[in-house]
């Protein structure tokens, strides 16, 4: 569920305030047989809530000025709840656990709790500038300010339920896992400068710059722990780093014979530093940071109208992708670099053909879509 209100208020003929509020909603459950048999063993139950919350105040030119500019506020907040079970049947405690007097040898049933609470606060003012120096050129200067803060608590986890009631958490140890906490903050400038050039009204060139950060956080169901805590003691959780990139972009857009073509290219290299890569491990899924890595690559886009009715478009892209440093300590010291990062098939391209009919009460479109993306990687 959401809802989003846009409203705009003139406070004169040259300038304009935007007010946007948004709030939504979702519950996610997911009922999963995890064990791939025909029997029931193990049995996964997660149950997610989430609410967020944005207010964003845009202070505006409106006019034809040669300088165009905008001013801004923005705050953010979400709140996440989720509650994650596996179930196994009688008799999965291993037989030698030393359980209390009158409990049922093997366990009267396995029940595996974690029991999440997230919240994310987020705060940022920015400003652009945007100046044309002539019909055909124009600059653009753009920065922000960011404020985060996250905090996550999980109240319990990896308990076994004994049919006379008692709990144990394995390797001999009785009672649920203790509770853990983490909270954060950080806070970055980022920003953007880019220029344009007009060759004619149907023919663009521009280049642009930019720093970009996003966030630290907690893994919602994992993580790591400070040195002497773990799933099983609790203790204060340890955030991943935020994540930088430094982004060079240039490219053309172009239309020919009286709009009926369209061809853009994009070439682009981004260098991060403190990349977020996720894991699965076995304490559960785990964020780290690759010290550093890059992205070279190139993009076209075109489309084609062959007739008022008929259309074709196409896509290619070509990517390079590589973690330049990274070291995983955990659970045995490997080194990444040089690997394909993840998610970044070197090649990815598309075809599609429509094809509109006018009717009485609107217009049918036929359709049809092709895409290819090579070899992928979901994990390192």
């Amino acid at each position: 569920n959401y809802l989003i209100v846009d409203k705009d208020y003139n406070i004169s003929d040259n300038v304009l305030l935007r007010s946007i509020t948004s709030y939504q909603t979702n519950n996610n459950e997911i009922l999963v047989d995890a064990d791939g048999s025909e029997l029931s063993l193990e049995t996964r139950n997660r149950d997610t809530n989430a609410e967020q919350y944005s207010q964003e105040f845009n202070l505006m030119s409106q006019d034809d000025a040669q300088l165009q500019w905008i001013l801004g506020a923005y705050l953010y907040n979400e709140k996440i709840s989720g509650d994650f079970e596996t179930f196994f049947p009688p008799g999965q405690v291993p037989l030698d656990t030393q359980l209390p007097p009158g409990a049922v040898p093997g366990g009267g049933g396995l029940r595996a709790l974690r029991d999440m609470q997230h919240e994310t606060d987020s705060y940022a003012i920015f400003a652009q500038l945007t100046y044309g120096f002539s019909d055909r050129l124009s600059a653009t200067l753009g920065a922000r300010y960011t404020w985060d803060e996250k905090y996550n608590y999980r109240s319990t986890g990896g308990q076994v339920d004994l049919t006379n009631g008692y709990l144990a958490v394995g390797r001999g140890a009785i009672g649920p896992f203790a509770p853990s906490v983490g909270k954060e903050s950080w806070q970055e400038p980022t920003y953007r400068g880019s220029v344009s050039y007009n060759f004619t009204d149907d023919n663009l060139i521009f280049a642009s710059y930019s720093h970009g950060y996003k966030s630290g956080g907690f893994d919602f169901n994992g993580g790591a722990f400070e040195e002497g805590g773990s799933n099983i003691d609790g203790g204060a959780q340890i955030p991943y780093d935020p994540e930088f990139v430094n982004a060079i972009e240039i490219g053309s857009k172009n239309t020919f014979f009286d709009n009926r073509v369209r061809l853009n290219i994009t070439a682009f290299t981004y260098d991060y530093e403190d990349l977020q890569v996720f894991r699965l491990t076995g304490d559960g899924p785990l964020t780290d940071n690759a010290a550093s890595s890059s992205i070279k690559g190139v993009e076209l886009e075109s489309k084609y109208a062959i007739t008022d009715n008929l259309e074709i478009d196409a896509t290619y892209a070509r990517l390079d992708a590589t973690y330049d440093e990274y070291i995983v300590e955990r659970p045995t010291l490997q080194d990444y670099a040089g690997r394909t990062l993840n998610y970044a098939p070197e090649m990815t391209a598309s075809l599609g053909i429509q094809y509109t009919m006018p009717m009485d009460q609107g217009d049918l479109v036929l359709r049809m879509d092709m895409s290819r993306k090579g070899k992928t990687y979901f994990d390192r």
